[in-house]
């Protein structure tokens, strides 16, 4: 018989029941293996400026290998001179070092980013949450090739909507809906 994996969040919803947003420490311990989540989810502070930006730039390659360098360097801009001000912002931070997050601007998510070592382990899912609690209909702008966005949100329960074209890059993009 093989063995089947879940990400920490799967795992732990599974064993209590309950949803968890991973806001303590938790310690499970499965066939002698301890799993530690100890990430908290917090309210954006200026001085979190660089390390988000550092995750963005970080996701950002991984997630849209597609894109030209000239346009990531004016979203960069964007991000850092319009968008952050505008926007309510979450962070996901272990051991006070940030490790992802989510940007709201109204019930619209400008962007979820994660560093890629802390993938799959459940950190999206509880920013998620976090916006989920705030909005209870949420869209999203993402791109068709980004397969690392559009399955997460496709897992989160975001529906497509609608199919345009980029115009600043030509790409197709997606409008994605939540709803609660």
């Amino acid at each position: 018989m093989g063995e089947v994996f879940l990400n920490l969040l799967d795992y732990l919803e599974l064993l209590s029941g309950q949803k968890s947003q991973c806001n303590s420490t938790i310690v499970v311990s499965f066939k002698g293996i301890k799993i530690i989540c100890m990430w908290k989810i917090r309210e954006y502070r200026e001085s979190d400026l660089l390390e988000v930006l550092a995750i963005w730039e970080t996701a950002s390659k991984l997630a849209h290998p597609f894109l030209s360098q000239s346009f990531m360097a004016k979203e960069l801009n964007d991000i850092t001179n319009i968008y952050l001000p505008i926007a309510l912002t979450w962070i996901a931070e272990e051991k006070k070092e940030v490790i992802g997050f989510i940007s709201l601007i109204d019930c619209e998510i400008g962007g979820i980013f994660v560093k890629p070592n802390f993938h799959k382990l459940g950190v999206g899912k509880s920013l998620m949450a976090q916006a989920k609690n705030k909005c209870q209909c949420l869209t999203v702008k993402v791109f068709k090739d980004n397969y690392i966005g559009l399955n997460f949100y496709l897992k989160c329960g975001f529906k497509k909507i609608a199919e345009n074209i980029h115009q600043e890059t030509g790409h197709q993009i997606l409008e994605l809906q939540y709803f609660e």
